[in-house]
């Protein structure tokens, strides 16, 4: 399971804009905002581009995304 408040407290110290990542993961605006209410549907690929979009430690990754 996602922890989506440490998600979020990332993307907002790294000042990215949400349309960025939703670029960047190949979705639309409106279909990541569905994904941070439900965060069971992230994909593993979405989860790697995260990773590498927020330059995530391994320690930070695990902590957000395997919480």
């Amino acid at each position: 399971m996602v922890n989506v408040e440490l998600l979020q407290k990332e993307i907002d110290n790294q000042h990215i804009p949400i349309e960025v990542i939703a670029d960047c993961l190949g979705i639309f605006k409106s279909t990541w905002y569905r994904k941070i209410k439900e965060p069971k549907t992230f994909k593993i690929g979405e989860i790697d581009k995260l990773k590498e979009i927020l330059n995530l430690s391994d320690e930070k990754a695990v902590k957000i995304f395997l919480c």
